[in-house]
């Protein structure tokens, strides 16, 4: 163990590591090739077992697949309904994906995803190399990768994943131009320019979070330093015409349309959040704080003690750009209403880049917090969190399912030996071998839990066991003639079923299977009894066909489904 300790310690301090095949493998560029491999092991499990989730991830893709249908790339559109959220970017880049690899499965559309994830553990080993040392961006990244939230971001069709390489781009960019103005070098003109690049590329992805935490970090590190060279080295002018090529046009084509969009994005999505917890996800200030040990879990170990040792040595240049990349947006996101774990996903890089500096420069320091009575603590926490996690799915399969995975034994083992040997290194003060051991031993724990134990918890899918007992009923699929819906309304419903599912009422279905022979509803037991009143009043010939159970996790509750079809009993 001592060798493995002072080979890590080698290549975290950009040392020759030891001898051999490994350590000269470790030294060269392959080791960005391993890291990428790395993360794929565990983003890629489960990309197209996994059913579309609601809500989200399915209006995404199914909005991004009417663009596909309809080849309209400029407006945004769920079913009949304008979708005017979020900006056009992530839409641009999954129907590009289902046009290459087809639009009917959910995983082309997941794919922005899983890149932009990949793509940002590259570029936070890359990026953050000339400012903060190739080993301490190799662990920062590794840890990042390792952690619960972008495997989770970089399993779903939304923004998130690629939001996160825009903000990892920029602020890696400005470390760079802010670290070059402190020693007055003159800045290279690359570094802004991918500053710039990731601000448009950003506005077009969501908005203005990429541009509002580079500006809060720009102003925190003003009012630091009391001098703004940093700001002039950014090239304002020329900077924000490269922003504006990016992302003005389409807002114009967008604005000179019929579409509301900047009025309803702001109306209905960004203000409401502000003011209030938007669709049940209001939550007090100190939420992040509470959960990030959980969403930011295995590097969350030695995550607390690297923030908390960049606080002690805020004078650092390095330190202080990291603490004005994470404070002043966490406060803001601390104080918006409406809070969701994903939210501070772009600032974890920041603890990540933290906690590497602080492994690197002071081991001393970090061992000594590691054996204080809070770091003991937080241990009894980590350790509480990773067997829950381990334990958690093949629990749920014997609830749901009453049944064993085999699979579900492996998070267990990845779980217990991360638990059993990096604690035991933590307990030693052995940080470096800490944080390693537990990065690896997920391993072992994302993978089958998103590519087999998630997939194969049939309850937690209702729409798709919908989906199934249709096309049971049907000789072609997909259907004929439009489904409809009563009641269960999800989005990944829509996905299933194609773009003309009718989410309708009870009267709606009644008198649409009452219209023609072979035609089909889904209804769920809320609203069962009011369609067959319907349907009695209107002479209908109904029959139940088949009928399933699941669990809607959007609402947080069962949902008995029936299937019905107008025609002959059979």
């Amino acid at each position: 163990m001592t060798a493995v300790t002072a080979f890590l310690t080698a290549v975290l301090h950009d040392r020759a590591p030891l001898s051999g095949r490994c350590g000269r493998l470790l030294a060269s560029r392959w080791a960005y090739a391993l890291l990428a491999l790395f993360a794929l092991a565990l983003f890629l499990p489960g990309i197209s077992s996994i059913p579309p989730t609601d809500r989200d991830e399915a209006r995404f893709a199914q909005a991004s697949r009417q663009m596909v249908e309809s080849g309209n790339y400029v407006d945004i559109h769920f079913q009949d309904e304008s979708r005017n959220k979020k900006p056009v970017g992530i839409y641009w880049l999954q129907s590009a994906a289902a046009n290459l690899f087809g639009k009917d499965a959910i995983w082309p559309y997941r794919l922005p995803s899983l890149l932009g994830a990949l793509a940002a553990v590259i570029a936070l080993a890359g990026l953050a190399r000339p400012s903060f040392g190739r080993g301490a961006a190799l662990l920062a990244a590794l840890l990042f990768a390792a952690a619960l939230m972008p495997s989770v971001e970089s399993h779903i069709a939304k923004t998130d994943s690629m939001l996160l390489l825009t903000v990892m781009a920029a602020q890696l960019a400005l470390a760079r131009v802010y670290l070059q103005s402190r020693a007055a070098e003159t800045a290279d003109w690359r570094w802004p320019l991918v500053f710039w690049i990731a601000q448009g590329v950003g506005i077009l992805i969501k908005g203005p979070v990429t541009p509002l935490i580079a500006a809060l970090t720009i102003v925190a590190l003003g009012l630091a330093d009391r001098k703004w060279a940093h700001l002039r080295a950014l090239r304002l002018l020329p900077g924000l015409l490269v922003m504006l090529v990016i992302a003005a046009p389409w807002f114009i084509a967008i604005s000179l349309g019929e579409s509301n969009f900047l009025k309803e994005a702001v109306g209905q999505d960004l203000l409401p959040k502000l003011i209030g917890g938007q669709e049940a996800h209001g939550a007090p200030p100190g939420y992040y704080l509470l959960t990030v040990t959980l969403t930011f879990w295995p590097a969350s170990l030695v995550g607390w003690f690297g923030a908390i040792w960049a606080w002690r040595n805020r004078k650092t240049p390095t330190t202080r750009f990291l603490l004005a990349w994470l404070i002043p947006t966490w406060i803001l996101f601390e104080l918006i209403p409406t809070k969701l774990p994903h939210y501070v996903l772009p600032l974890l890089p920041a603890v990540a880049l933290m906690s590497a500096l602080a492994l690197r420069d002071a081991p001393e320091a970090m061992a000594a917090m590691m054996r204080h009575w809070a770091g003991r603590t937080l241990l009894v926490l980590w350790s509480v969190i990773g067997l829950i996690l381990g334990f958690a799915f093949i629990v749920a399969t014997w609830i749901g399912e009453h049944r064993i995975a085999p699979s579900g034994f492996l998070p267990i083992l990845g779980s217990l030996l991360a638990i059993g040997l990096a604690g035991r290194a933590f307990w030693r003060g052995e940080a470096l071998r800490a944080a390693v051991v537990a990065a690896l031993g997920v391993l072992l724990i994302w993978p089958p839990i998103f590519g087999r134990l998630l997939p194969g918890l049939k309850p937690l899918w209702p729409a798709q066991q919908a989906m199934l007992m249709v096309a049971n009923q049907t000789p072609d699929w997909p259907p004929s003639e439009p489904v409809a819906a009563v009641g269960y309304h999800e989005p990944s419903l829509v996905f299933f079923l194609g773009t003309n599912t009718m989410l309708t009422t009870p009267d709606g279905a009644a008198n649409y299977l009452a219209g023609a022979k072979n035609r089909l509803a889904l209804v769920n037991d809320r609203e069962e009894a009011r369609f067959r009143e319907a349907t009695r009043k209107l002479g209908a010939e109904v029959w139940r066909i088949d009928g399933i159970r699941g669990f809607n996790m959007a609402r947080g509750r069962f949902e008995n489904i029936t299937l019905f079809w107008s025609g002959t009993p059979r």
